[in-house]
């Protein structure tokens, strides 16, 4: 399950394995960011020297400064540049992986974690929490790692002109920052953590709620659903609320700097009185005072977007490892068809339960053999639906297995146990695009021509004329989740994708439900010819429906009754 708030305090570690494959950038990135630190430094460095020179008449010198210090303005700017570029570069390409893991994952996860989670958190976590990592990636990022650098560089320069000032700087920087630093850090895991889960909390809502609107309205819970909506909202301003107050905190640092550089200020001046350091070199302690101070600032007014960019870069592992693959014994892909019984499918004392101790399936048994035709039957909440996606793998049972051609169906390589086992839900999804897009998803190959073979699979099932009556044929748009079509129509479209597979094992749920009885005809028409020579599951209310099974079952209570 996902966490609302995930453990954060090793999230780094967690996420080094998508480094692999990046060090070299990682190098050269680094190198670039460390030059364009170092001119500036240098920089700093050559105007003590021009003010020496002044004051010592030394036209030679000065010169030489001068041109010293336009070559480090050129090659830092252009070093700048360069490390800006590599950082937002190596940044992405991490981002990315990460981003293609995260889908894979969850696109190959089990259906009971996807059904246990809303759909507007997984969003979310695959969209905006990705997407505020890579706007970290292209802004903050480079600035945080050349503002970290140049504070190094500037104490190590420091430490070469007069170490007693440089150790008066970094203890007054210590000092007035340290509590400010502190605080901060103490109220932001609170903040960030709270945001992200308000965020996700109104995401989710919004993405449920806009589905649903016509039926939200006849049945007047639109009110009500509004004021659902207010209160994730409110709840959103108090986390926003709670960040901007740690993020204010962090404003004290401008006093601690303006009080560091008047200590400083007059430090320098008591030790060039004493001749202990040149009028150039407190120049250059001064003007890299001030510039640490204001990168010193800069990088702990970012420990608010780096402290977000944990909070996201969590979530979005905590959604990688919820929905890692489960090691399993090696895959046993077995060929259906080499023997008699190789397409009987056999459930054997399943039990399954979708909360712990409420078990919906007790010591299920059933055998569907190769040719026949099964109906599932029972009232509803009986437990039908549940045993067909056990039947068809998408669940996995908490006891007993289910066997195909005598291998559990946990064993069988996913890709092969999906061409041998087809689900085809009550309300079929489709994506936007048209007839042939959808068809066009199934996972075997349709070459050499795709079109000739989509109408051949619509012929063998008795649907060539409802094909050919579509507006566009193939090229049909469905709309958005094929609303542009009826329900039927998209039960016909599902049944032609199995064709296409030409599984062992086809079970349906409640295929003509939501049917009228025209379409529910052909529904029936095709069914009986996707039927022939394999194994079939229906689940079924329609008398129809259950007359032309070879045989029912009966579920009552989560228990098969023969």
């Amino acid at each position: 399950m996902l966490s609302d708030s995930p453990d954060e305090t090793r999230v780094l570690r967690r996420a080094a394995p998508y480094l692999r494959g990046h060090g070299a950038m990682l190098t050269l990135t680094t190198l670039a960011t460390i030059g364009a630190a170092g001119s500036r430094i240098l920089g700093f460095a050559l105007v003590g020297v021009i003010t020496d020179a002044v004051l010592a008449e030394d036209r030679a010198r000065l010169l030489q400064a001068v041109g010293g210090l336009a070559v480090l303005v050129l090659a830092g700017f252009a070093l700048t540049w360069l490390s800006g570029y590599l950082v937002v570069r190596v940044g992405e390409a991490v981002v990315r992986d990460l981003r293609e893991e995260a889908f894979e994952r969850v696109a190959s996860a089990p259906l009971r974690f996807l059904e246990a989670h809303r759909g507007g958190e997984l969003v979310r976590r695959l969209t905006g929490e990705i997407a505020a990592l890579s706007q970290f990636v292209g802004q903050t990022l480079p600035a945080l790692a050349n503002s970290a650098f140049l504070v190094v560089l500037t104490v190590v320069m420091l430490l070469g002109y007069s170490w007693p000032l440089t150790l008066v700087l970094v203890a007054a920087a210590t000092i007035g920052s340290t509590p400010v630093v502190v605080g901060f850090l103490h109220r932001a895991p609170r903040a960030f953590a709270e945001r992200a889960a308000a965020e996700a909390q109104v995401s989710a809502r919004l993405s449920e709620s806009i589905p649903a609107h016509d039926q939200l309205r006849a049945l007047g819970a639109r009110e009500r659903r509004l004021h659902q909506l207010g209160g994730d909202n409110d709840r959103l301003l108090g986390a926003r609320i709670l960040e901007v107050r740690a993020t204010l905190w962090l404003l004290a640092l401008d006093l601690v700097g303006g009080l560091a550089v008047v200590v400083l200020l007059g430090s320098a001046a008591l030790a060039t009185a004493a001749g202990w350091i040149s009028v150039g070199g407190a120049v250059v302690f001064l003007l890299s005072a001030r510039r640490a101070f204001g990168s010193v600032e800069q990088l702990v007014g970012q420990l608010g977007d780096l402290r977000a960019a944990r909070t996201h870069l969590a979530r979005v592992i905590d959604l990688t490892d919820a929905t890692a693959p489960a090691t399993s014994p090696t895959p046993e892909p077995r060929a259906v068809g080499e023997n008699g019984s190789a397409a009987t499918l056999v459930a054997t004392d399943v039990g399954y339960a979708y909360d712990p101790g409420t078990a919906v399936l007790h010591g299920v048994d059933l055998t569907v053999r190769s040719g026949e035709r099964v109906a599932l039957v029972g009232a509803t909440g009986s437990g039908k639906t549940t045993l067909g996606k056990l039947l068809a793998g998408l669940y996995r049972p908490d006891s007993g297995d289910v066997r195909l051609g005598g291998v559990p169906l946990s064993r069988w390589d996913p890709a092969a146990l999906r061409r041998e086992v087809v689900f085809v839900p009550q309300e079929v999804t489709l994506v936007s695009g048209t007839v042939a897009d959808n068809l066009m998803m199934v996972p075997v190959d349709l070459e050499p021509d795709p079109r000739r073979t989509m109408a051949a699979a619509a012929a063998s099932l008795g649907l060539d004329g409802w094909l050919e009556s579509l507006p566009e044929g193939l090229d049909t748009p469905v709309g958005d989740h094929g609303t542009r079509i009826s329900a039927g129509e998209r039960q016909l479209v599902a049944l032609v994708r199995a064709a296409l597979l030409d599984p062992a094992v086809l079970v349906l749920d409640e295929a003509t439900a939501d049917v009228d009885p025209g379409t529910a005809a052909s529904v029936e028409d095709a069914l009986s010819r996707a039927a022939r020579g394999r194994a079939v599951v229906v689940i079924a209310h329609r008398p129809d429906t259950v007359g032309r099974a070879d045989r029912s079952v009966e579920m009552m209570g989560g228990v098969v009754r023969h």
